[in-house]
């Protein structure tokens, strides 16, 4: 006979790996656990990755000694009783297999006190092993720690990744669910230093806290309520398309954090050719009743099954169109607004006073500045210069010029950056792996220009920037340097690095220049070993000459 029954301590394990794969997974569960004992504050640290530590505490309902004893054993639950609950589920933790799991394999020590008793219990269970109920001097809620997770299956344990990279998937974790849950406050400690310390607060403020300001301000809301669903959320315009910055989607189905692609197509296809491709940013809630969703299909419960989903898509589709109509500034085909030029424009005047010969760069350096007789520079969006110099009209691209200028200069202190003091150094949090990737790098910041100090809850301190940056030079800018500067890795070509300081550090397309500025960075570009194009291969100017414009206006 071929077929067997599993033994009971194989079948175990088997099981236990379905719900527990990483310390990211512990963590759901008891945050889970946590927010169906009706916590109001929630607090979960981590050592390495949570490979070695993991303690989640709650001030939740908790838990008496016999509710100890029960809830770590197999197949226990305090929200299914019969099949038909299974129809409504609107808890998290309903399968009844999370601590039996976690003790299975690790260290698991609970504390936990209900509010009737004197006193609280505790119960000790080392990879299966019940060490027995104590008396426990915690006041309320309960605290549960996992040590040396997976010590007992050295496979599993060794299939673990870096330490970072196991804390950014307790971070996810942890993020997914503070958002899901705005009423409760969250803290996360890595490592003895607190990454995040969110205060109770509604949906929109907890965005705002996690994601920034700025991502408020690029994307429109969604409140929307059609066939028994409801719809809210922040979806990003379509200028954030692709952003390495809010490189994020996430759905979440009655407060469950959830993957289902179906939605990602309603939501893009709303936009029509407004998006065109890519990727944009979105937080989308939906909010229906429990009997037509079912979170039964995946052990980690991350996938679901809609009864109706082809009144999903329509809802979801119609509330991100609501909200585009109602979002003037993302309207297709808008109205190009009307430009601001510092003098009235003359294409055809010719300047005979003007230098002799503008394309001097072709022959010997000239280590003057060029004179000009006549104001003649103008811009057009705030962000192309032109010039009429003598039978050419020269159109710069402002951003590319000044990236030419920066990047010459950069190359003439390569071996350090000089840097400048701010006159007011400004605050801000980053991403968990991007705050890693700073504190790891503060030496190689320091030699592009950048003096940082890092502290507690994700937050740097930017104290200098390289002497060339502009002065409007902003957090939001830093954050897009750094972020870049992730994705490239200091391993790079240091060239590839310059490329970018030089890119942050100049002027930006849409800055008002006036008549000094412009005729200041015409000189400079011009000055360059090589003013034809950006660092990046983009042309810094084009010409023009009357032979072209009167072809074009058929006068020859």
């Amino acid at each position: 006979m071929k077929i067997k029954l599993l033994p009971e301590s194989v079948y175990s394990f088997i099981a236990a790996g379905e719900v527990i794969d990483r310390p990211a997974s512990v963590v759901r569960e008891l945050i889970q656990n946590s927010i169906d004992a009706k916590a109001s504050s929630i607090i979960v640290s981590i050592n390495k990755g949570g490979k070695e530590l993991i303690n989640v505490i709650d001030d939740g309902e908790g838990m008496d000694r016999d509710d100890l004893l029960f809830a770590t054993k197999k197949h226990a639950t305090s929200k299914i009783n019969t099949l038909d609950d299974l129809k409504s589920i609107i808890t998290y933790g309903f399968r009844g297999e999370a601590l039996y799991s976690v003790g299975l394999v690790s260290k698991l020590t609970i504390e936990s006190k209900v509010k009737e008793d004197d006193v609280g219990n505790s119960i000790v269970i080392d990879c299966g092993e019940v060490r027995g109920v104590e008396r426990s001097s915690i006041e309320k809620g309960t605290s549960i720690v996992v040590k040396d997770l997976f010590k007992n299956i050295p496979a599993r344990k060794k299939f673990l990744k870096s330490d970072a990279y196991e804390q950014k998937k307790v971070e996810d974790e942890f993020v997914f669910h503070s958002i899901a849950n705005p009423e409760i406050s969250f803290k996360l400690i890595v490592d003895g230093h607190i990454v995040y310390n969110l205060k109770t607060a509604d949906f929109k403020e907890r965005i705002k806290e996690l994601k920034g300001e700025s991502f408020i301000k690029e994307t429109f809301s969604l409140d929307y309520f059609e066939r028994g669903i409801r719809i809210k959320g922040f979806v990003g315009n379509p200028n954030l398309f692709n952003s390495l910055k809010y490189k994020f989607s996430m759905v979440f189905v009655n407060k469950r954090y959830i993957y289902y692609p179906q939605i990602k197509k309603a939501i893009f296809s709303a936009f029509g050719t407004q998006l065109k491709r890519g990727f944009t940013p979105y937080i989308i809630l939906i909010e229906i009743s429990p009997n037509l969703v079912d979170f039964n299909v995946h052990p980690m419960k991350k996938e679901v099954k809609f009864s109706s989903e082809n009144d999903l898509f329509f809802v979801v589709n119609r509330a991100v169109k609501s909200g585009l109509s109602v979002e003037k500034n993302f309207v297709e085909n808008e109205r190009i607004k009307e430009s601001v030029f510092l003098s009235k424009p003359d294409f055809f005047v010719r300047e005979e006073k003007l230098f002799s010969d503008v394309d001097f760069y072709l022959s010997e350096k000239k280590n003057t500045n060029i004179s000009f007789e006549s104001s003649k520079f103008w811009q057009f969006l705030n962000s192309y210069i032109f010039v009429s110099v003598k039978d050419k009209l020269y159109i710069l691209d402002q951003h590319a010029a000044a990236e030419r200028i920066s990047y010459e200069k950069l190359l003439k202190e390569k071996e350090k950056i000089t840097s400048q003091k701010l006159l007011f150094p400004f605050t801000l949090r980053l991403k968990s792996d991007t705050y890693i990737f700073v504190s790891e790098n503060i030496e190689r910041f320091e030699n592009l220009g950048f003096s940082i100090r890092v502290f507690d809850n994700n937050k740097v301190l930017v104290e200098s920037v390289p002497s060339i940056i502009e002065e409007d030079f902003n957090k939001e800018d830093f954050e897009d340097f750094v972020n870049e500067i992730y994705n490239l890795g200091f391993g790079s070509e240091f060239d590839e690095i310059l490329k970018l300081v030089a890119c942050k550090s100049s002027i930006k397309a849409g800055k008002k220049l006036n008549y000094v500025e412009m005729e200041e960075l015409f000189n400079q570009l011009f000055k360059c070993e090589n003013p034809h194009a950006c660092p990046h291969g983009r042309p810094t100017f084009i010409t023009f000459t009357i032979d072209d414009f009167e072809k074009w206006f058929r006068r020859r």
